[in-house]
Protein backbone atom coordinates (compact mmCIF):
# COMPACT_ATOMS: atom_id res chain seq x y z
CA UNK A 1 0.00 0.00 0.00
CA UNK A 2 1.18 3.68 -0.61
CA UNK A 3 2.14 5.78 1.87
CA UNK A 4 3.62 8.71 0.27
CA UNK A 5 1.56 11.68 -0.97
CA UNK A 6 0.09 12.84 -4.45
CA UNK A 7 2.88 14.01 -6.49
CA UNK A 8 1.39 17.30 -7.69
CA UNK A 9 2.67 19.62 -10.56
CA UNK A 10 1.40 23.12 -11.32
CA UNK A 11 0.41 24.48 -14.93
CA UNK A 12 1.73 27.80 -14.22
CA UNK A 13 4.97 26.27 -13.69
CA UNK A 14 6.37 26.07 -16.92
CA UNK A 15 8.75 28.62 -18.68
CA UNK A 16 9.01 29.39 -22.48
CA UNK A 17 12.06 30.74 -23.52
CA UNK A 18 14.08 31.79 -27.04
CA UNK A 19 17.30 32.03 -28.92
CA UNK A 20 17.75 33.02 -32.50
CA UNK A 21 19.74 29.97 -34.18
CA UNK A 22 23.27 30.52 -35.89
CA UNK A 23 22.14 27.69 -38.60
CA UNK A 24 19.67 25.67 -39.56
CA UNK A 25 19.07 22.36 -37.69
CA UNK A 26 21.37 23.39 -34.76
CA UNK A 27 19.41 24.42 -31.51
CA UNK A 28 20.57 26.23 -29.11
CA UNK A 29 19.65 27.28 -25.08
CA UNK A 30 17.41 29.77 -24.56
CA UNK A 31 18.51 33.64 -23.83
CA UNK A 32 15.04 35.14 -23.56
CA UNK A 33 11.96 34.31 -22.45
CA UNK A 34 8.48 35.17 -22.82
CA UNK A 35 5.96 36.10 -19.85
CA UNK A 36 2.95 34.08 -21.88
CA UNK A 37 -0.91 34.55 -20.94
CA UNK A 38 -3.48 31.97 -20.65
CA UNK A 39 -4.37 30.53 -23.99
CA UNK A 40 -0.58 29.89 -24.66
CA UNK A 41 0.04 26.44 -26.11
CA UNK A 42 2.89 23.82 -27.03
CA UNK A 43 2.36 20.73 -29.20
CA UNK A 44 4.28 18.51 -30.16
CA UNK A 45 2.70 16.42 -33.51
CA UNK A 46 4.07 13.15 -34.18
CA UNK A 47 1.59 11.44 -37.14
CA UNK A 48 1.75 7.61 -36.47
CA UNK A 49 0.32 5.86 -39.46
CA UNK A 50 -0.85 2.31 -38.50
CA UNK A 51 -1.61 -0.36 -40.93
CA UNK A 52 -3.21 -3.59 -41.99
CA UNK A 53 -1.47 -5.57 -44.08
CA UNK A 54 -2.27 -9.26 -46.00
CA UNK A 55 -0.79 -11.42 -42.53
CA UNK A 56 -3.91 -13.50 -42.77
CA UNK A 57 -4.61 -12.14 -39.25
CA UNK A 58 -7.07 -9.53 -39.99
CA UNK A 59 -5.35 -7.02 -37.53
CA UNK A 60 -3.57 -3.78 -38.12
CA UNK A 61 -0.22 -4.86 -37.58
CA UNK A 62 2.22 -2.12 -39.10
CA UNK A 63 2.78 0.58 -37.05
CA UNK A 64 5.06 3.81 -38.17
CA UNK A 65 5.81 7.59 -37.91
CA UNK A 66 6.14 9.25 -40.81
CA UNK A 67 6.19 13.07 -39.99
CA UNK A 68 7.65 14.54 -36.83
CA UNK A 69 6.65 18.95 -35.93
CA UNK A 70 5.65 21.07 -33.79
CA UNK A 71 3.57 24.16 -32.75
CA UNK A 72 3.88 27.16 -29.86
CA UNK A 73 1.54 29.89 -29.56
CA UNK A 74 2.42 32.42 -27.20
CA UNK A 75 0.02 35.09 -25.84
CA UNK A 76 1.47 37.80 -24.44
CA UNK A 77 1.37 41.41 -23.16
CA UNK A 78 3.17 43.47 -26.08
CA UNK A 79 6.65 44.72 -24.14
CA UNK A 80 8.67 47.38 -25.63
CA UNK A 81 11.52 44.98 -25.89
CA UNK A 82 9.76 41.49 -26.59
CA UNK A 83 7.52 42.19 -29.59
CA UNK A 84 10.54 42.69 -31.95
CA UNK A 85 10.85 38.98 -31.57
CA UNK A 86 8.11 37.86 -33.34
CA UNK A 87 8.11 40.54 -35.93
CA UNK A 88 11.84 39.70 -36.95
CA UNK A 89 10.87 35.84 -37.72
CA UNK A 90 7.52 36.47 -39.34
CA UNK A 91 8.53 38.97 -41.77
CA UNK A 92 11.89 37.53 -42.77
CA UNK A 93 15.58 37.63 -42.56
CA UNK A 94 16.82 41.34 -42.77
CA UNK A 95 13.82 43.20 -42.36
CA UNK A 96 14.68 44.63 -39.17
CA UNK A 97 16.60 47.74 -40.04
CA UNK A 98 18.16 48.82 -36.58
CA UNK A 99 19.85 52.07 -35.80
CA UNK A 100 21.50 52.48 -32.58
CA UNK A 101 20.51 56.32 -32.15
CA UNK A 102 21.99 56.60 -28.43
CA UNK A 103 24.94 54.24 -27.27
CA UNK A 104 26.69 56.01 -24.37
CA UNK A 105 27.14 55.67 -20.75
CA UNK A 106 27.06 58.03 -18.13
CA UNK A 107 30.08 59.90 -17.06
CA UNK A 108 28.74 60.86 -13.15
CA UNK A 109 26.64 59.27 -11.20
CA UNK A 110 22.42 60.58 -11.73
CA UNK A 111 20.74 60.32 -8.63
CA UNK A 112 17.40 60.51 -8.08
CA UNK A 113 15.76 63.78 -8.27
CA UNK A 114 18.62 65.26 -10.37
CA UNK A 115 17.56 67.46 -13.21
CA UNK A 116 20.46 66.82 -15.25
CA UNK A 117 22.54 63.69 -16.40
CA UNK A 118 26.38 63.85 -17.75
CA UNK A 119 26.81 61.69 -20.93
CA UNK A 120 30.27 60.14 -22.24
CA UNK A 121 29.07 60.83 -25.49
CA UNK A 122 27.69 64.22 -27.31
CA UNK A 123 24.52 63.80 -28.21
CA UNK A 124 24.26 66.70 -29.84
CA UNK A 125 22.54 70.29 -29.37
CA UNK A 126 19.12 70.35 -31.20
CA UNK A 127 15.78 69.82 -30.47
CA UNK A 128 14.65 67.23 -27.92
CA UNK A 129 16.16 62.73 -27.28
CA UNK A 130 14.36 60.28 -25.40
CA UNK A 131 17.02 57.49 -24.03
CA UNK A 132 17.01 54.89 -21.34
CA UNK A 133 19.00 54.51 -18.31
CA UNK A 134 19.98 51.12 -18.19
CA UNK A 135 17.88 49.36 -20.72
CA UNK A 136 18.03 46.04 -21.48
CA UNK A 137 15.73 42.98 -21.48
CA UNK A 138 16.52 41.95 -18.03
CA UNK A 139 17.11 45.39 -16.47
CA UNK A 140 15.63 46.03 -12.97
CA UNK A 141 16.85 49.65 -12.71
CA UNK A 142 15.31 50.65 -16.40
CA UNK A 143 14.21 54.47 -16.74
CA UNK A 144 12.97 56.43 -19.59
CA UNK A 145 13.73 60.34 -19.73
CA UNK A 146 13.16 62.65 -22.47
CA UNK A 147 16.46 65.32 -23.13
CA UNK A 148 16.74 68.83 -23.99
CA UNK A 149 19.67 68.83 -26.36
CA UNK A 150 19.87 72.60 -26.88
CA UNK A 151 21.27 72.61 -22.85
CA UNK A 152 23.98 70.66 -23.44
CA UNK A 153 26.89 71.85 -21.89
CA UNK A 154 30.75 71.26 -21.39
CA UNK A 155 33.26 69.80 -23.66
CA UNK A 156 33.16 65.99 -23.16
CA UNK A 157 31.98 64.70 -20.77
CA UNK A 158 29.09 66.65 -21.64
CA UNK A 159 25.23 67.77 -19.35
CA UNK A 160 22.07 67.98 -20.69
CA UNK A 161 18.83 68.84 -18.62
CA UNK A 162 15.75 67.14 -18.78
CA UNK A 163 13.27 68.80 -21.12
CA UNK A 164 9.93 69.94 -19.07
CA UNK A 165 11.77 70.75 -15.56
CA UNK A 166 11.67 66.90 -14.91
CA UNK A 167 13.73 64.92 -12.82
CA UNK A 168 16.02 61.27 -12.66
CA UNK A 169 13.44 59.12 -10.67
CA UNK A 170 16.00 56.30 -9.61
CA UNK A 171 19.92 56.60 -9.05
CA UNK A 172 22.02 55.19 -11.46
CA UNK A 173 25.65 54.66 -11.18
CA UNK A 174 28.42 56.35 -12.87
CA UNK A 175 29.50 54.16 -16.58
CA UNK A 176 25.34 53.27 -16.42
CA UNK A 177 24.15 52.93 -20.04
CA UNK A 178 22.58 55.69 -21.89
CA UNK A 179 20.40 54.00 -25.04
CA UNK A 180 17.63 54.50 -27.91
CA UNK A 181 17.59 52.41 -30.23
CA UNK A 182 15.26 52.29 -33.84
CA UNK A 183 14.06 48.90 -35.20
CA UNK A 184 12.11 49.35 -38.66
CA UNK A 185 10.46 46.60 -40.09
CA UNK A 186 10.00 45.63 -43.87
CA UNK A 187 8.70 42.15 -45.42
CA UNK A 188 11.72 40.25 -46.40
CA UNK A 189 11.71 36.07 -48.28
CA UNK A 190 13.69 34.27 -45.92
CA UNK A 191 13.22 32.75 -42.51
CA UNK A 192 15.78 32.90 -39.94
CA UNK A 193 15.42 29.99 -37.29
CA UNK A 194 14.93 30.24 -34.22
CA UNK A 195 14.85 27.89 -30.95
CA UNK A 196 12.08 27.67 -28.37
CA UNK A 197 12.47 25.78 -25.26
CA UNK A 198 10.01 24.50 -22.90
CA UNK A 199 10.49 23.73 -19.44
CA UNK A 200 8.01 21.87 -17.34
CA UNK A 201 8.05 22.10 -13.48
CA UNK A 202 10.49 24.02 -10.44
CA UNK A 203 13.66 23.29 -9.40
CA UNK A 204 13.10 20.69 -6.30
CA UNK A 205 9.84 19.24 -6.93
CA UNK A 206 10.88 16.20 -8.08
CA UNK A 207 8.78 16.27 -11.65
CA UNK A 208 10.86 18.61 -14.18
CA UNK A 209 11.46 18.11 -17.92
CA UNK A 210 12.43 20.16 -20.67
CA UNK A 211 11.74 20.00 -24.34
CA UNK A 212 13.74 21.74 -26.72
CA UNK A 213 11.75 23.00 -30.27
CA UNK A 214 14.22 23.71 -33.45
CA UNK A 215 14.19 25.38 -36.56
CA UNK A 216 11.29 27.50 -35.37
CA UNK A 217 9.51 30.31 -37.54
CA UNK A 218 6.82 32.65 -36.92
CA UNK A 219 3.63 31.95 -39.15
CA UNK A 220 1.04 34.89 -38.15
CA UNK A 221 0.86 37.38 -35.84
CA UNK A 222 -2.40 39.20 -33.83
CA UNK A 223 -2.00 42.41 -32.13
CA UNK A 224 -4.91 43.58 -30.12
CA UNK A 225 -5.68 46.97 -28.21
CA UNK A 226 -8.78 47.53 -26.05
CA UNK A 227 -9.65 50.39 -24.35
CA UNK A 228 -8.26 50.66 -21.06
CA UNK A 229 -6.08 47.24 -21.72
CA UNK A 230 -2.34 46.59 -22.10
CA UNK A 231 -1.96 46.18 -25.83
CA UNK A 232 -1.86 41.86 -26.19
CA UNK A 233 0.48 40.10 -28.81
CA UNK A 234 -0.23 36.54 -30.36
CA UNK A 235 1.97 34.99 -31.93
CA UNK A 236 1.85 31.05 -33.47
CA UNK A 237 5.38 29.40 -34.47
CA UNK A 238 5.80 26.01 -36.42
CA UNK A 239 8.76 23.70 -35.44
CA UNK A 240 10.87 21.64 -37.94
CA UNK A 241 11.98 19.64 -35.05
CA UNK A 242 11.40 18.55 -31.20
CA UNK A 243 14.34 17.61 -28.92
CA UNK A 244 14.45 15.96 -25.54
CA UNK A 245 16.65 18.31 -23.14
CA UNK A 246 16.67 16.24 -20.06
CA UNK A 247 15.61 17.63 -16.41
CA UNK A 248 17.48 20.29 -15.51
CA UNK A 249 15.88 23.84 -15.96
CA UNK A 250 17.59 26.62 -17.14
CA UNK A 251 17.91 29.96 -15.01
CA UNK A 252 15.08 32.09 -16.21
CA UNK A 253 15.19 35.79 -16.43
CA UNK A 254 12.24 37.65 -17.35
CA UNK A 255 11.84 40.36 -19.78
CA UNK A 256 10.96 43.84 -17.49
CA UNK A 257 9.32 47.15 -18.28
CA UNK A 258 5.39 47.66 -18.50
CA UNK A 259 3.70 46.49 -21.50
CA UNK A 260 2.19 48.90 -23.79
CA UNK A 261 -1.19 49.79 -23.29
CA UNK A 262 -4.75 51.01 -25.44
CA UNK A 263 -4.32 54.49 -23.28
CA UNK A 264 -0.62 55.05 -24.66
CA UNK A 265 -2.19 55.93 -28.17
CA UNK A 266 -4.54 58.42 -26.42
CA UNK A 267 -4.82 61.51 -29.03
CA UNK A 268 -2.36 59.41 -31.72
CA UNK A 269 -4.66 57.70 -33.86
CA UNK A 270 -4.91 58.59 -37.74
CA UNK A 271 -7.25 58.14 -40.47
CA UNK A 272 -7.30 59.74 -43.11
CA UNK A 273 -4.12 61.26 -42.08
CA UNK A 274 -6.09 63.49 -39.53
CA UNK A 275 -7.08 63.12 -35.92
CA UNK A 276 -10.41 63.83 -35.88
CA UNK A 277 -14.03 62.42 -37.00
CA UNK A 278 -13.61 58.45 -35.57
CA UNK A 279 -10.07 58.68 -34.99
CA UNK A 280 -10.79 60.53 -31.80
CA UNK A 281 -13.01 57.67 -30.28
CA UNK A 282 -11.42 54.18 -31.15
CA UNK A 283 -11.66 52.15 -28.38
CA UNK A 284 -10.63 48.44 -30.11
CA UNK A 285 -7.83 47.80 -32.81
CA UNK A 286 -6.76 44.65 -34.25
CA UNK A 287 -4.07 43.92 -36.54
CA UNK A 288 -3.65 40.78 -38.17
CA UNK A 289 -0.13 39.46 -39.99
CA UNK A 290 -0.42 35.95 -41.33
CA UNK A 291 1.99 33.93 -43.98
CA UNK A 292 -0.51 32.44 -46.33
CA UNK A 293 0.63 29.54 -47.67
CA UNK A 294 3.76 28.84 -46.06
CA UNK A 295 6.07 25.79 -47.40
CA UNK A 296 6.82 24.10 -44.16
CA UNK A 297 6.97 20.62 -45.85
CA UNK A 298 10.45 20.51 -47.17
CA UNK A 299 10.70 16.45 -45.44
CA UNK A 300 13.27 14.47 -47.64
CA UNK A 301 14.79 11.77 -46.03
CA UNK A 302 13.71 12.08 -42.22
CA UNK A 303 10.77 12.69 -39.95
CA UNK A 304 10.84 16.26 -40.54
CA UNK A 305 11.42 19.27 -42.39
CA UNK A 306 15.03 20.50 -43.66
CA UNK A 307 14.19 23.90 -43.71
CA UNK A 308 11.04 26.67 -44.79
CA UNK A 309 10.64 29.45 -47.22
CA UNK A 310 8.03 32.11 -46.38
CA UNK A 311 4.80 32.57 -47.99
CA UNK A 312 2.79 35.19 -48.80
CA UNK A 313 1.85 37.93 -46.45
CA UNK A 314 -2.11 39.00 -45.49
CA UNK A 315 -2.50 42.05 -43.84
CA UNK A 316 -6.16 42.24 -42.40
CA UNK A 317 -7.76 44.35 -39.23
CA UNK A 318 -10.40 45.66 -37.75
CA UNK A 319 -11.52 48.63 -35.74
CA UNK A 320 -14.18 49.92 -33.25
CA UNK A 321 -15.33 53.44 -32.87
CA UNK A 322 -17.66 55.58 -30.92
CA UNK A 323 -19.49 56.65 -34.09
CA UNK A 324 -19.35 60.36 -34.49
CA UNK A 325 -18.72 60.47 -38.48
CA UNK A 326 -20.32 59.60 -41.51
CA UNK A 327 -16.96 58.99 -43.55
CA UNK A 328 -16.40 55.74 -43.30
CA UNK A 329 -19.90 54.28 -43.75
CA UNK A 330 -20.14 56.74 -46.89
CA UNK A 331 -16.53 55.33 -48.01
CA UNK A 332 -17.64 51.60 -47.86
CA UNK A 333 -21.04 51.97 -49.62
CA UNK A 334 -19.99 54.90 -51.79
CA UNK A 335 -16.74 55.26 -52.28
CA UNK A 336 -16.36 58.81 -50.89
CA UNK A 337 -16.39 60.54 -47.38
CA UNK A 338 -18.07 63.25 -48.71
CA UNK A 339 -20.92 61.80 -51.95
CA UNK A 340 -23.04 63.96 -53.56
CA UNK A 341 -26.66 63.64 -52.87
CA UNK A 342 -28.39 60.67 -54.63
CA UNK A 343 -25.34 58.79 -54.52
CA UNK A 344 -25.96 54.98 -55.75
CA UNK A 345 -24.20 52.25 -54.78
CA UNK A 346 -20.42 52.17 -55.70
CA UNK A 347 -18.10 49.94 -57.50
CA UNK A 348 -15.24 51.93 -56.06
CA UNK A 349 -13.95 49.96 -52.74
CA UNK A 350 -13.33 52.59 -50.12
CA UNK A 351 -10.01 52.95 -49.28
CA UNK A 352 -8.72 55.27 -46.44
CA UNK A 353 -5.06 55.24 -44.45
CA UNK A 354 -4.82 53.82 -40.28
CA UNK A 355 -1.54 54.76 -38.52
CA UNK A 356 -1.37 54.35 -34.41
CA UNK A 357 1.46 55.40 -31.71
CA UNK A 358 2.22 53.81 -28.74
CA UNK A 359 4.33 56.23 -27.00
CA UNK A 360 4.81 54.98 -23.45
CA UNK A 361 7.26 56.96 -22.40
CA UNK A 362 10.07 59.32 -23.67
CA UNK A 363 11.64 56.60 -25.72
CA UNK A 364 9.81 53.21 -25.76
CA UNK A 365 7.47 53.40 -28.58
CA UNK A 366 5.11 51.48 -31.43
CA UNK A 367 4.27 53.07 -34.76
CA UNK A 368 1.96 51.03 -36.59
CA UNK A 369 0.88 52.35 -40.45
CA UNK A 370 -1.41 51.23 -42.62
CA UNK A 371 -1.24 53.94 -45.76
CA UNK A 372 -4.01 51.82 -48.05
CA UNK A 373 -6.61 49.70 -46.13
CA UNK A 374 -9.40 48.83 -48.50
CA UNK A 375 -12.88 48.38 -46.38
CA UNK A 376 -15.07 45.22 -46.39
CA UNK A 377 -17.55 46.28 -43.96
CA UNK A 378 -18.57 49.34 -41.69
CA UNK A 379 -21.99 48.82 -40.37
CA UNK A 380 -24.33 51.33 -38.67
CA UNK A 381 -26.60 49.80 -36.16
CA UNK A 382 -29.27 50.86 -34.57
CA UNK A 383 -30.60 49.76 -31.30
CA UNK A 384 -33.51 50.48 -29.29
CA UNK A 385 -31.22 50.93 -25.68
CA UNK A 386 -30.75 54.43 -26.43
CA UNK A 387 -26.76 54.38 -25.92
CA UNK A 388 -24.56 56.05 -28.12
CA UNK A 389 -23.81 53.85 -31.63
CA UNK A 390 -20.90 52.12 -31.96
CA UNK A 391 -19.09 51.79 -35.45
CA UNK A 392 -17.59 48.41 -36.66
CA UNK A 393 -14.71 48.24 -38.92
CA UNK A 394 -12.78 45.54 -41.12
CA UNK A 395 -10.44 46.12 -43.60
CA UNK A 396 -7.55 44.30 -45.70
CA UNK A 397 -4.47 46.20 -46.50
CA UNK A 398 -2.70 46.13 -49.86
CA UNK A 399 -0.06 47.94 -52.11
CA UNK A 400 -0.79 51.44 -53.07
CA UNK A 401 -0.70 51.93 -55.76
CA UNK A 402 -1.72 48.26 -56.58
CA UNK A 403 1.82 48.35 -59.20
CA UNK A 404 3.37 50.58 -57.23
CA UNK A 405 6.24 49.96 -54.45
CA UNK A 406 4.62 51.48 -51.64
CA UNK A 407 4.25 48.61 -48.85
CA UNK A 408 0.87 48.10 -47.19
CA UNK A 409 2.53 48.42 -43.93
CA UNK A 410 5.49 50.19 -41.71
CA UNK A 411 6.28 49.67 -38.27
CA UNK A 412 8.97 50.96 -36.22
CA UNK A 413 9.84 50.10 -32.70
CA UNK A 414 11.94 52.17 -30.51
CA UNK A 415 13.35 50.80 -27.30
CA UNK A 416 16.62 49.83 -25.36
CA UNK A 417 17.28 46.73 -27.53
CA UNK A 418 20.92 47.73 -29.23
CA UNK A 419 20.77 44.96 -31.74
CA UNK A 420 18.80 43.53 -34.27
CA UNK A 421 16.37 40.51 -33.21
Amino acid sequence: MATGGLLTFRDNAVYIGWAKQAAWGTGLAPTNWWIWRDGSDVVTNKNVTIEREGDQSGFASLPYVDRATGMIKIIEYARPIVLGCALQSLLGTGSDAFTATVNTTLGVQATAGATTITSIADLGNTGNQGVVLEGGVASTNLEAILLNKTTRTGTGPWVYTLANAATVQRTHVNGSTVTAGSHVWTPKYAYDPYCIEVGYGEPGSGVTQVIRYIDCYCVDLNITSSKGKPVIAEHTWYAGRTQFIGTSLAAVTLPTGAPFKHTDASGLWLMAGAVTNNAATIEQFRLQLKRSETAEDFQSEGINSVFAIPGNIDISGSLSAIFNSFNDYNLMYYGAASPAANTTDSPVVGVNSVQVTYQQDALNSLLISLPNVNYQSAPLKPSLKGSGIRQPITFTASKNPPLGVVAPLAMTLLNSQMAVY
